[in-house]
């Protein structure tokens, strides 16, 4: 099983596997990525708003199209896959390549039951939002206690 480690300073929720220096594993070897290197998933940080109608999530997903976004409900687990792509280009090189690409993966555990038609989805300008309808509230029927 893989320890968890949470940078000190923000950031990303990591789970590395056994071993190693806990210093590389918080921040990594220095390790610049080869072309042929694994794009590593990215867990991108979310906003979570409440009010008396709906729960609305915020993630920013840069550099995501709306057809590389999964988003689904199992068990009261919200999950959200995105895969970023890199730009490809025939000859030439990189002098600089900075931005991320990659997959997203996050997932967040919903309390309550959730319908899965309630939920509805927006991808604007690299912000996905979800939506997700609260359902209706069951009328609660007060019960006498007789003390004997």
């Amino acid at each position: 099983m893989a320890e968890r480690i949470i940078p000190p300073f923000g950031g990303f929720v990591v789970y590395p596997d056994a071993g190693g220096n806990i210093f590389e594993r918080m921040f990594g070897s220095g390790h610049k990525p080869e072309k042929n290197d694994e794009p590593s998933a990215m867990t991108p940080l979310v906003d979570i708003y409440e009010d008396e109608n709906a729960v609305t999530i915020t993630t920013d997903l840069p550099g995501v199209r709306k057809e590389d976004v999964q988003v689904s409900i199992t068990d009261g687990t919200l999950s959200i896959n995105a895969e970023a792509h890199r730009e490809e280009h025939q000859g030439g090189h990189w002098i600089k390549h900075e931005r991320r690409s990659g997959t997203y993966v996050r997932t967040l555990h919903m309390s309550g039951n959730v319908d899965p038609g309630s939920i509805s989805a927006n991808l604007s300008e690299g912000v996905l939002r979800l939506t997700i309808a609260k359902p209706k509230s069951t009328e609660f029927k007060k019960i006498e206690i007789d003390v004997t």
